[in-house]
């Protein structure tokens, strides 16, 4: 027993004295690192006979901007003093003296001294302020990882108590048919924000996802194949309106991510549903533009959006109308998902009277607007 603790006593005594020579180690490697340069500086100005010329002062500056970068205040001041003295002993008159016969060379000196303390100065400004910016990012960082996590698992918890209103409101439609049209109605607005609910918690965390960095699955696709796929899947929410397509059949194949697609325009036809009135008409067109890119375009003949909003609608939480379906994510979300695949999304007038939203998406390099699918 008594082996042992001596040999723990030891093992603590050794670690502590690793753990303080490590210390000494990063508290005087800035000020080696001051003095490696400085001799560096000095034996390149030897070699090169500088003599006559201004390298030393150039070498013993970059000297004292390196020790400043990586090391701080007062190593760099400690390169600056150290330059000032190579100087003055090996390349002022009298040479191999600390003395200044010449008022010039005084002059030189002193503005040496005060270029290196400033640079020097700088420089430790910068890598400080370096450093505060990589912990301010690595804390943004954990924070939306902690957001998203958060997120992620509070709307993980509200889908099933969601799921479970929307089945009760179903069930009691069914099951009673004497209910009053006011208890229907009423039951129709629990089943109507239910799903409203529902459609919020699918977009913050689509968003959530795409705010996150995600990487584009980029495929070859028939642009006319994926957005009549799209259509088909919001026909439903479209009903009553008169929709006019033309995305035709034989455009060129284009790089894009069909997944983004459909979370860019289906939030698009999701605002015209929810913004417009039943009897609304909807143009859905698609083409390669003179960039060749492919411009899908969703103009309807509502009442618009005035220039003054038309920036603004895509931000988080932004809604034109307060009192309106939706919670302001919808577009926010067409744009990330836009983005995300580099291309581009925004609001026009329509020659239908309403709004005109256009993507621009960058077609697949090697293929031309005569290429056919």
């Amino acid at each position: 027993m008594r082996h042992t603790v001596v040999q723990e006593v030891g093992f603590v005594r050794n670690w502590r004295s690793a753990r303080c020579a490590l210390i000494a180690t990063r508290a005087t490697w800035p000020y080696l690192l001051a003095a490696v340069t400085s001799l560096a500086a000095l034996g390149i100005s030897l070699l090169v006979g500088g003599s006559a010329t201004d390298v030393p002062q150039l070498l013993f500056l970059g000297a004292v901007a390196v020790t400043a970068w990586y090391g701080g205040l007062w190593p760099g001041l400690l390169a600056t003093l150290l330059g000032f003295v190579a100087l003055d002993f090996f390349f002022e008159l009298p040479a191999y003296s600390l003395e200044i016969s010449d008022p010039r060379t005084l002059l030189e000196s002193l503005a040496y001294l005060v270029i290196a303390i400033l640079l020097g100065s700088l420089n430790a400004q910068l890598r400080g302020a370096r450093a505060r910016a990589e912990v301010s990012l690595a804390e943004a960082r954990a924070a939306v990882r902690a957001r998203d996590e958060a997120l992620a698992a509070v709307s993980h918890d509200m889908r099933t108590p969601l799921t479970a209103i929307e089945a009760t409101v179903a069930a009691l439609e069914q099951a009673d048919t004497a209910l009053s049209q006011n208890s229907r109605q009423l039951l129709a607005n629990i089943a109507a924000e239910s799903r409203r609910l529902e459609h919020f918690i699918t977009d913050a965390l689509a968003l959530s996802r795409v705010e996150a960095g995600v990487r584009p699955n980029r495929t070859l696709n028939a642009p006319g194949e994926v957005v009549s796929a799209i259509l088909d899947r919001y026909l439903l929410a479209l009903d009553g309106r008169e929709i006019s397509f033309d995305v035709p059949d034989t455009l060129p194949l284009v790089s894009f991510d069909a997944s983004l697609l459909q979370q860019a325009l289906g939030n698009l036809l999701d605002n015209v549903a929810a913004h417009t009135p039943p009897d609304t008409r909807v143009s859905i067109t698609g083409r390669i533009d003179g960039r060749d890119q492919l411009r899908l375009e969703v103009a309807d003949s509502g009442p618009g959006i005035v220039p003054a909003d038309r920036e603004r609608i895509f931000r988080k939480f932004e809604r034109l109308n307060d009192q309106g379906a939706g919670a302001g994510l919808g577009l926010t979300l067409a744009r990330a998902a836009t983005e995300a695949q580099g291309g581009e999304i925004w609001v026009e007038s329509s020659s239908l009277g309403g709004a005109c939203f256009i993507i621009c998406l960058p077609r697949a390099k090697g293929f031309t607007a005569a290429d056919g699918p």
